[in-house]
């Protein structure tokens, strides 16, 4: 996307930091607002269990409204650490404290890129998600959906290349 190569084009312009961070088992943590029966799988109908159904608790991957419960709850997160979506790009948040600390979050479903200009207010950001889910801080952003990042240590300048996938395509 677009707002991908902004983020990082911005992270150039002004050396700041970039972080790639993934939240685990994100569909899971996502409350479910319906009532939704399912069958249990194979194998686990035994005795008293045969043939009942089972009440979610939480969304499921495979689920239609998961995306949807998950885009909910972490987008009232967002909030509440202070950042707010941008007009451009729902995908988009971004906050800038009164000291001048800026932060701006890209999400792909449970896939993040945080940019910003102060290493204390990402790992602030990062404590802040850990309370509700398990991330995984990847660092300095080098892999996202794909695409191979990688950042001159001497210019500041961020390549983005496919060559990866173009290797599978050929094989």
């Amino acid at each position: 996307p677009s707002a991908i190569r902004m983020m990082l084009a911005l992270a150039e312009q002004k050396g700041w930091y970039t972080n790639n961070t993934d939240i685990q088992l994100a569909f899971v943590n996502a409350p479910i607002e319906e009532t939704v029966y399912i069958k249990p799988p194979e194998g686990v109908e035994t005795g008293e269990n045969a043939g009942k159904v089972y009440a979610l608790r939480g969304s499921l991957y495979g689920l239609v409204q998961s995306s949807r419960n998950f885009w909910k709850l972490i987008t009232a997160k967002m909030r509440e650490f202070g950042m707010h979506p941008t007009t451009a790009d729902d995908c988009c948040f971004s906050m800038r404290t009164p000291s001048g600390e800026e932060l701006h979050v890209m999400m792909v479903v449970d896939d993040m890129i945080q940019v910003g200009n102060s290493k204390a207010l990402l790992n602030k950001f990062l404590e802040f998600l850990r309370k509700d889910f398990t991330v995984t801080d990847d660092g300095e952003i080098q892999w996202f959906l794909g695409v191979n990042f990688s950042r001159d240590e001497v210019t500041g300048a961020i390549q983005a290349s496919q060559t990866a996938f173009l290797d599978r395509c050929l094989e």
